[in-house]
């Protein structure tokens, strides 16, 4: 959003995504500020089902994870799903929640 020479603002964009993280995506665009960067449903090879995204600083970002979706989650998911932050410099933070595909079907 920096370096443009027009005003911008946030806006829920529809677009098309893979509908076994579909769900997920939409329940995290319902957050304020929060932009999807790019999500996959994963395949039964064992690659996992993913969503990233930025959300401000790694401040807020991991209070977001840390703070509020982890403590939400059940016990009995730990093995399958993952929370991180990510940086790309002072000034690029991204979340990620990977969880295994199987959990999707």
């Amino acid at each position: 959003m920096t370096g443009t020479p027009h005003p911008q603002v946030w806006a829920k964009v529809n677009a098309p995504v893979d509908a076994g993280v579909a769900p997920l995506v939409s329940a995290l665009s319902r957050i304020d500020g929060l932009e999807t960067i790019e999500s996959c449903q994963g395949d039964s090879s064992g690659a996992p089902a993913f969503v990233i995204f930025s959300y401000g600083s790694w401040e807020k970002c991991g209070a977001l994870l840390f703070g509020e979706i982890l403590p939400t989650l059940r016990p009995d998911l730990d093995e399958y799903v993952s929370l991180s932050l990510e940086s790309y410099g002072s000034d690029s933070v991204i979340g990620r929640i990977e969880v295994r595909a199987s959990l999707l079907e």
